[in-house]
């Protein structure tokens, strides 16, 4: 077998931060059939600054998780073996993100999407729920004080993509 050109194959061309990017590096001889050699992997963004490296065998999937702060924007995934080579492009969407932290009466929300982070978070304690509006830049943090009448509260808290839900916590102070 004689090694006569490279496909890449992506499981999506446009993707979210967080999602993982599934990729096959097919090697095909003169007669389309698949070559079990090593290839070199390269995932560039439009700077052509190297993000991934891997080196795959023909063939073999490998998968990709998106970093939640990677930059919106083309990339492009390289693929070469001996004195071939092919490209593909995929997108990666904008996207707010946020995590929450609940310890003590603190909830820290931090935004770890690619753009800056500007919606309201319901707050629901014992089934009553408190909108807050945050405003997070990229990387950002902010602690928001949870008080209660002095006693154990369910807690949920909600912006429509993340959720976090703890049971038994204890507050204190007034609502």
């Amino acid at each position: 077998q004689v090694l006569e050109n490279i496909e890449i194959a992506v499981s999506n061309q446009n993707l979210n931060p967080g999602d993982n990017l599934d990729i096959r590096i097919n090697l095909l001889d003169q007669t389309g059939i698949g070559i079990d050699e090593e290839a070199s992997v390269i995932i560039r963004n439009e700077d052509d600054e190297r993000i991934f490296e891997k080196i795959a065998k023909g063939q073999e999937s490998m998968s990709y998780l998106v970093p939640t702060d990677l930059p919106s924007g083309y990339y492009e995934i390289y693929a070469s073996s001996g004195d071939f080579e092919n490209n593909q492009k995929f997108f990666i969407n904008e996207k707010a993100i946020v995590t929450f932290e609940l310890l003590e009466q603190k909830l820290t929300v931090t935004n770890v999407g690619n753009i800056p982070y500007d919606k309201d978070i319901e707050v629901e304690l014992n089934g009553r729920s408190f909108v807050k509006k945050v405003k997070l830049e990229l990387g950002e943090s902010k602690k928001l004080t949870l008080m209660g009448a002095n006693e154990e509260y369910n807690v949920l808290i909600n912006d429509g993509d993340t959720e976090l839900a703890q049971s038994g916590v204890m507050l204190t102070g007034y609502s």
